[in-house]
């Protein structure tokens, strides 16, 4: 299990909810690759977390302190709108897409 300094977790825990409201968390995508082809099949929506204070959270501490605040689900709604939304602009930009799985 990932052990989170005391500090730096007091400090996620008074900006996360804020960073929810702002919708600053994002989706990066990992591409899912067919050993067989080397063709990329589908994508996997990563939720991040870079902050402009003190840079890139990882998600082995934001996760646990969502989960403690009961806040988790709203981090899943956002990604999935987040994805969602690039999905469409793709489409409606005359691109193809291929499958993104969110994890909930």
């Amino acid at each position: 299990m990932y052990n989170i300094d005391k500090g730096r977790e007091t400090w996620i825990k008074s900006h996360v909810l804020e960073t929810l409201n702002n919708e600053e968390f994002e989706p990066y995508f990992q591409p899912i690759i067919r050993t067989v082809s080397g063709e990329i099949c589908d994508y996997e929506a990563l939720a991040r977390w870079n902050d402009t204070e003190i840079g890139c959270i990882s998600p082995c501490e934001f996760i646990p302190v969502l989960e403690s605040m009961r806040l988790s689900y709203r981090l899943d709604e956002l990604i999935l709108k987040k994805v969602l939304i690039d999905l469409r602009k793709r489409l409606d930009a005359g691109f193809s897409i291929q499958p993104v799985s969110v994890n909930l």
